[in-house]
């Protein structure tokens, strides 16, 4: 079977080209549902089909002998190509793969299987006084399905929560192969738009390759005292009034912008319960999170987990669904 798998998120799109769960080919793309807007509401599904085009050229394919394109991630939100409802947790694969949505998208010209996201909720409608409940994700749950197959070992009889950093980095709750629960966060995008956006853009850089412990402690302890905006700043003063490195300012900021995130995992009900905490994710977020996960007095082991050369996570996962669907 040849599936093509595509994964899309916020600002990258990735292609993935399977035949009997080998990966043939891989296209990475610098579009995603950030650039979906008016007046070029379709520029997405145009960028993918044309790159499906280019992947099928490549492998001297043709379009009939692809037995199913599926998308997951913001593919599936308003402003993606096929917009599907949340999947309500707890889930497991099996209720995953039964729902996944077949819809026949204008580019493509034939039906396309979309993987939805899953959402956390107390019920269907929320209001000002309860919006807070309300947690989701898209694309970090086929993700956490490919981590839990992949690292068993770490998960196996454990109560598990799951930080993915990423352009909103997500944190997941599983036990016993199912997703329990969600807090939504909003980490690599905050970054980027400090680091590309304001003045913070002439001290820092947009994606730090090494870190600094002693300064990414700093950034928590500022934001916990000061607030995040008087702990943003001090990253400028840093730049202006310190000797310190560029690896130490960037350290700061990652402090700064991901202590919110440490925090709603610490004061969430659940988190008392937790066997272990997983940190999915290129190694400088383990030790970014990690000394966060310190900071805040967490009790529980860190364990960090990157993907496999020549995988990812998403990829993982739908290889994962696509084993459960051809089991119905």
């Amino acid at each position: 079977m040849k599936y093509v798998y595509i994964d899309s998120g916020t600002t990258n799109s990735r292609l993935y080209l399977a035949e009997d769960k080998e990966v043939v080919s891989v296209r990475m793309l610098g579009v995603g549902t950030v650039d979906n807007v008016a007046p070029d509401s379709r520029k997405l599904e145009s960028c993918l089909w044309e790159a499906y085009g280019e992947m099928l050229q490549e492998q001297g394919l043709a379009d009939r002998e692809i037995d199913g394109i599926y998308m997951s991630g913001m593919a599936t939100s308003k402003n993606g190509i096929c917009e599907v409802d949340f999947l309500p947790v707890p889930i497991d694969i099996k209720r995953y793969a039964d729902e996944i949505h077949m819809h026949k998208t204008e580019c493509f010209g034939r039906e396309v299987g979309f993987l939805t996201g899953i959402v956390d909720r107390p019920g269907v409608e929320g209001k000002l006084d309860n919006v807070e409940l309300f947690h989701n994700v898209r694309g970090e749950e086929i993700e956490l399905f490919g981590i839990m197959e992949e690292w068993e070992e770490v998960f196996c009889q454990k109560k598990a929560a799951v930080i993915m950093p990423g352009s909103h980095t997500h944190i997941l709750y599983a036990e016993d192969r199912k997703i329990t629960g969600i807090t939504s966060c909003m980490g690599g995008e905050m970054y980027k738009a400090m680091a590309k956006d304001t003045i913070l853009k002439a001290s820092v850089d947009l994606r730090p390759l090494q870190l600094c412990r002693e300064a990414v402690a700093k950034g928590y302890r500022m934001t916990v005292e000061k607030g995040i905006n008087r702990a943003l700043y001090i990253t400028r003063t840093l730049d202006l009034f310190t000797g310190e490195s560029r690896i130490v300012r960037n350290s700061y900021l990652e402090g700064v912008v991901n202590t919110g995130i440490i925090t709603a995992l610490k004061d969430r009900e659940t988190a008392k319960d937790l066997d272990v905490v997983v940190i999915a994710g290129d190694r400088v977020y383990h030790e970014i999170f990690g000394c966060l996960a310190e900071c805040a007095g967490l009790s529980v082991p860190v364990e960090g987990i990157e993907a496999k050369p020549g995988r990812s996570f998403a990829l993982s996962g739908f290889l994962r669904v696509m084993q459960e669907r051809e089991k119905q």
